[in-house]
């Protein structure tokens, strides 16, 4: 367990990512719960960034997470997300370059799962706790994390570790796309031969 005032998200990057003209900092567990509290479609859909919503990710994520919570509404986020919006809207090829920037500097900062659970029948469901609680809890209750190092943990740390946790507990497995296809195939021919 690391303790104390840590910098270690500042380790993840080989070097400092630029999109466009922002130095964007290594993305914590933070900055995606501002994201997740925004509804940012970056996190929510799988929609391409329209240059309004790329322009309020890139604020969130030039600061530190800690200073995006506090400047949340503020005049000074308004204006920024405004201006740079608009300016990325307006010159022509810059939306789709810094569009192409943003989504390697989110590859390399993401990490997604599709999660599901078995109900007391064996059907499968959609995990009714969000991703990041489920990550937080247990993060906090598996590996001793406090409230504060969890939000300051590098996002893709985070998930690894959470993942490992629930690995190594028996809460999870990690099934291919190719045995939900067969799974999916065998169910199919049981209902059918059952019908």
């Amino acid at each position: 367990m690391i303790t104390g005032n840590t910098t270690y998200a500042k380790m993840m990057l080989p070097a400092p990512v630029r999109v466009w003209r922002y130095r964007l900092q290594p993305m914590t567990v933070g900055h995606y719960a501002l994201l997740c509290r925004l509804g940012h479609p970056v996190v929510e859909s799988d929609q391409v960034l329209q240059a309004g919503d790329l322009s309020t990710a890139i604020w969130v994520l030039k600061n530190d997470h800690q200073e995006s919570y506090k400047l949340l509404g503020s005049s000074s986020q308004q204006k920024f997300v405004i201006k740079i919006g608009k300016y990325i809207s307006k010159k022509s090829g810059l939306h789709v370059s810094v569009l192409n920037d943003f989504y390697r500097y989110w590859a390399w900062q993401h990490v997604s799962y599709d999660i599901w659970q078995k109900d007391d029948e064996g059907s499968e469901k959609e995990k009714s706790m969000s991703w990041l609680q489920t990550i937080r809890w247990i993060l906090m209750s598996e590996w001793g994390y406090s409230a504060t190092e969890v939000m300051d943990m590098p996002y893709k740390l985070a998930v690894n570790d959470a993942l490992g946790a629930m690995v190594a507990h028996g809460k999870l497995e990690f099934v291919s796309d190719k045995q939900v296809a067969r799974r999916d195939f065998l169910q199919s021919k049981m209902k059918v031969q059952n019908a």
